[in-house]
């Protein structure tokens, strides 16, 4: 988990410079081209995934869910990141269009990720 966490940090400071430069760097430019909204929507992606790998990090330590389940959520979730928010900002900074067939591979792969912690939640015991 130390390795998750170490990515994950690093990904929260990516994300930070990220969503200033979409602010303040490419604001005025992505709303001239209409794409504001897909920034934003890739923006909250990335930080609700980002922060839910946190508290699936903080459910491990605590013993709620197995070590191998919460690597296996996290590492869907950061491929998920990359799949779904990548292919948004891509298609926002100018990317042709059809990598928005793309992106459905990475909302897949939250819900997937969504559905391994509900299973792993409900396969420990210790929970009532």
């Amino acid at each position: 988990m130390k390795t998750i966490a170490i990515i994950n940090a690093l990904l929260c400071g990516f994300a930070v410079a990220w969503g200033a430069f979409g602010a303040h760097g490419l604001s005025e430019r992505l709303e001239q081209v209409g794409k504001q909204a897909i920034w934003n929507t890739a923006e909250f992606y990335l930080w609700v995934h980002l922060l839910s790998i946190w508290i699936v990090i903080v459910m491990n330590q605590i013993g709620l869910i197995a070590p191998s389940s919460s690597t296996l959520i996290a590492i869907i979730w950061m491929t998920s990141i990359f799949i779904f928010c990548g292919t948004l900002y891509a298609i926002a900074l100018g990317a042709p269009s059809f990598l928005g067939a793309i992106t459905p591979i990475g909302g897949l792969g939250y819900i997937i990720g969504w559905l391994l912690l509900a299973w792993a939640l409900l396969k420990n015991p210790q929970i009532a």
